[in-house]
């Protein structure tokens, strides 16, 4: 479904954020050519088009600000 909606709309990437509140953690799902970047933003392994961010629950102040200053 992320890689049908990035396509629809011709992004060069799509993600989503699934977030466990009670151990406040996320599991960012991303779809398109950005692995490379996902890596370099949040020095995690990716696996399966994903990685598992321990302690991190906002996209305004911990999944945005990482992903836009690996892309520079």
């Amino acid at each position: 479904a992320l890689e049908a909606l990035r396509s629809a709309n011709n992004y060069d990437a799509s993600y989503i954020m699934i977030t466990n509140i009670l151990d406040e953690s996320t599991t960012l799902l991303f779809s398109g050519d950005v692995e490379a970047v996902v890596t370099k933003a949040f020095e995690k392994e990716v696996k399966d088009n994903g990685v598992f961010l321990p302690n991190t629950m906002s996209r305004k102040k911990q999944i945005v600000p990482p992903i836009l200053g690996a892309m520079k």
